[in-house]
């Protein structure tokens, strides 16, 4: 019985570790948004979005947000949309006092940390998980990239985020029919 449990744990613990697999497509999120909206990521398809799972209180979330602020001040009207969320103890009525504090421009909201774990796929046995954990989708709505649990420094600069939300911005929305993307209007012709 000790062996059987002892084996069972060490397969949770496992498959804690593990992350889903990138490219896939984006499940759906409802965001809790601070002015009291439930907004789907559903409704986002066609843009480059960036999930941002925050805590209120982390310094590395706070400097992530004001630098998403300057990005979608830059991308918005590109199609980029980054949304925080924030998932740490009573986000609920932190989450409003902190848009304030960093004047965020784009959509901030809040979640509890089972719904957002189990978004990213990490079990609730790991206590590795860092933030800020971050999930790119492109606008197919295919997950593109996600930090691992136990985080990655590389993936929180702003050079890897421009170079995302360049790379992603630059392909197209859709497909054709044919399985092959669709084609883009030239630049000087008229819509």
């Amino acid at each position: 019985m000790f062996l059987r449990a002892l084996f069972t744990l060490s397969f949770v613990v496992s498959l804690s570790a593990q992350t889903l697999p990138v490219p896939r497509k984006a499940s759906e999120f409802v965001i809790q948004s601070v002015d009291g909206q439930k907004l789907l990521l559903s409704g986002y398809k066609g843009k480059v979005v960036v999930l941002n799972f925050i805590h209120t209180t982390c310094p590395h979330c706070q400097q992530l947000s004001m630098t998403m602020n300057q990005l979608y001040a830059e991308y918005g009207a590109q199609g980029f949309q980054p949304i925080a969320i924030a998932w740490n103890d009573n986000a609920q009525s932190l989450a409003p006092e902190f848009g304030k504090a960093f004047r965020l421009s784009y959509t901030l909201g809040y979640s509890d940390r089972p719904t957002v774990l189990g978004y990213l796929g990490v079990s609730m046995l790991d206590q590795r998980s860092v933030v800020p954990q971050m999930i790119w989708i492109d606008r197919k709505g295919m997950v593109r990239a996600q930090t691992p649990s136990a985080g990655d420094m590389s993936m929180l600069t702003e050079t890897y985020y421009r170079q995302m939300i360049t790379t992603l911005l630059a392909e197209p929305a859709t497909e054709s029919t044919s399985g092959k993307p669709a084609r883009r209007p030239a630049a000087n012709s008229k819509r």
